[in-house]
């Protein structure tokens, strides 16, 4: 190891959207130092090689090529060590960013905690660990002091799909009352890609509503202090299997984190009072028939784009 700080250089490149815990396994020395996790899966930070380096790249050439890339990628096709980065020819794709089979992803079981207890614990391929009474594209929200459970059902969804959720753009949007917050989102894939998987056009705009009384188990807390973000852990579902199709773990930005403990925080303070707020949803329904004619009504919207950003 040279002269840098690789966590330092982690913190600066990839803020708050990592964990840099100590790796899941045994792995190269050279390879330790550069390990996150990131979306849900273990991840080396590394210099995707485009071919010129050069043979002394200036420090800031080598931060400007880093990506996350998965352990099993990086192993798979080998590494080279420049001025103490690690450096790989990685498979970029213009439009889609890093492109590696499902093979290679090493998803964490669950997403770290502020205080220590995980939020559900999943694997991509096992059964969601409770059987709910799904209904087909209709998220389930469990909101918590650790962060917030987003769960997508959908019967048989496609590759296409699942490739939006699990490594798309996906935006969020909220719609506060006193009585419930409805949640839009959708998933999508870009308009062109060389990745067969990504080619569709993903998950259209959709909708579902949050209360607060409703939510026993556990009951809801705000996630989060007030000025800092949260975990939002995304888990798509086979509806007539019950098979986690895909994991993702993303930070929205501070403006919207506030924004859904403020909406909390307005429901709690009112009496409960479910038959009113289904009427409430049912006749916001009947004047906005499409999720997407909602959007204009929305108090805070944001977008978590594919390369890990965010918006």
């Amino acid at each position: 190891m040279t002269g840098i700080a690789p966590r330092s250089i982690i913190a600066a490149v990839l803020g708050g959207q990592v964990d840099m815990n100590p790796p899941p396994r045994d792995m190269h020395r050279d390879l330790v130092w550069w390990h996150v996790m990131f979306e849900g899966g273990h991840n080396i930070v590394t210099v995707a090689d485009p071919g010129n380096l050069g043979t002394d790249p200036s420090v800031q050439e080598l931060t400007d090529l880093l990506v996350p890339a998965p352990i099993r990628t990086v192993e798979r096709i080998g590494w080279r060590i420049v001025n103490g980065f690690v450096v790989a020819p990685l498979p970029i794709d213009p439009v889609l960013g890093l492109v590696v089979p499902d093979e290679d992803e090493e998803h964490v079981s669950g997403p770290a905690a502020t205080d220590g207890v995980p939020l559900t614990r999943l694997s991509v391929g096992e059964p969601y660990p409770n059987r709910l009474p799904w209904q087909d594209s209709a998220a389930h929200l469990s909101i918590q002091a650790q962060g917030v459970d987003f769960i997508l059902p959908l019967r048989q969804p496609t590759e296409s799909e699942v490739h939006a959720f699990g490594k798309g753009d996906a935006e969020f949007a909220i719609l506060p009352t006193d009585r419930f917050v409805l949640w839009l989102y959708r998933f999508t894939n870009p308009k062109k890609s060389g990745n067969p998987a990504g080619a569709g056009p993903g998950l259209p705009w959709s909708d579902t509503p949050w209360e607060f009384h409703r939510q026993t188990t556990p009951r809801p807390a705000l996630p989060g202090a007030p000025g800092t973000t949260f975990v939002m852990q995304l888990t798509l579902v086979d509806a007539d299997t019950n098979i986690v199709r895909a994991l993702r773990t993303i930070a929205p930005s501070v403006e919207f984190a506030d924004a859904v403990r403020s909406a909390i925080t307005r429901q709690a303070g009112q009496p409960n009072e479910t038959l009113r707020a289904g009427a409430e949803i049912q006749g916001l329904y009947a004047r906005h028939p499409n999720s997407a004619d909602l959007l204009p009504l929305a108090e805070a919207r944001f977008e978590a784009l594919r390369n890990g950003s965010s918006r």
